[in-house]
């Protein structure tokens, strides 16, 4: 039997959901829909839950989301990562012109290997990724211009907020929940609004729906660590996303939010291979599975790789592997 009130109820009205937790929950909400929302498919709901987030987290004692942002103090890792993929991607021709031109020295300190592998970037490759942006952008500031140089230097500190950030905010102790303000209601309902409109756009598809929300963010728990790998790869580009061994008793959510490419989700053993047939195609516009490690290839290879099958288009992923060791 359907129980109506878990259907139709508010199912964030738990006592067991501090402010905190349905806060961080509400964030990395709005970031999954930021990153599917190239065609503008989600922005009625992203500008519905952005204000109520803002005011929550006033509330609560945290700054507000749009000031947070702009100032690039309280990022997401995931909006990090894309935004620094985006401004590499957006300002190489800028940098180059700075520097002396695209076969230039000063150009390959940028780009050794073009912008795809800033968009295409791995989470365990940004700590380097961001350290030689800086780096560069410190040796050229005069060239650059002391708002780009700031711009391109920023984002290591970023990455490191944004990391920190991750591993301190099950840390709060002072946030048990003792009354729900009217803020926190509206914030509720506000997700509900969310969950209930991404499953009318996704009828009965549980996979693609649940690539928009993580619920584990609002319950304590002692599952196993969940990773979300999320990039933009170049056209036909291969990008190694994980390099860990994997067995079945690991969990594999992968989504497709882009609009013009399809991906190949696939174990390698080097990291550098071509699929040949080997794991699952992703089609673009939401697609979502949930595949075991054994129907991606070989679980003795450890690289998890993604390849945009698109000759012409970049592509998106988000990935989330479970069950992974510290």
């Amino acid at each position: 039997m359907i129980g109506q009130d878990r259907l139709f109820g508010n199912f964030f009205d738990d006592i067991k959901i501090i402010n905190s937790r349905l806060y961080n929950y509400s964030l990395d909400s709005l970031n999954r829909l930021t990153a599917a929302n190239g065609g503008g498919d989600y922005q009625t709901l992203i500008d519905l839950i952005t204000p109520l987030i803002s005011a929550f987290g006033t509330e609560i004692g945290d700054v507000d989301v749009a000031l947070s942002i702009q100032k690039g103090k309280t990022l997401t890792a995931n909006q990090v990562m894309f935004s620094f993929g985006q401004t590499m991607k957006e300002k190489e021709g800028v940098i180059a012109n700075a520097v002396g031109g695209f076969g230039s020295t000063g150009y390959l300190e940028f780009y050794p290997n073009g912008f795809g592998e800033y968009t295409g970037a791995a989470v365990t490759a940004m700590p380097m990724l961001t350290s030689r942006v800086k780096t560069a952008a410190t040796a050229h500031a005069v060239a650059l211009g002391p708002v780009l140089t700031a711009q391109l230097s920023a984002f290591q500190q970023q990455w490191i907020d944004a990391r920190d950030a991750q591993e301190q905010q099950f840390g709060v102790v002072d946030d048990n929940r003792t009354e729900r303000t009217e803020t926190r209601v509206a914030l509720e309902l506000g997700n509900l609004t969310v969950v209930h409109t991404i499953a009318a756009k996704f009828p009965g598809d549980v996979d693609a729906c649940d690539n928009f929300f993580d619920f584990n963010l609002l319950f304590t728990h002692t599952m196993h660590r969940i990773k979300t790998l999320a990039g933009t790869p170049a056209p036909g580009q291969i990008v190694v996303i994980l390099n860990h061994s994997l067995t079945d008793n690991n969990t594999i959510q992968a989504q497709n939010p882009d609009e013009n490419a399809d991906y190949q989700l696939y174990l390698d053993h080097t990291g550098t291979g071509e699929p040949n047939g080997r794991g699952i195609t992703l089609k673009a516009s939401g697609s979502g599975k949930r595949p075991k490690p054994s129907d991606l290839g070989d679980l003795n290879d450890t690289f998890l790789c993604i390849k945009n099958l698109s000759d012409v288009n970049e592509g998106t992923y988000i990935v989330k592997v479970g069950g992974l060791e510290e």
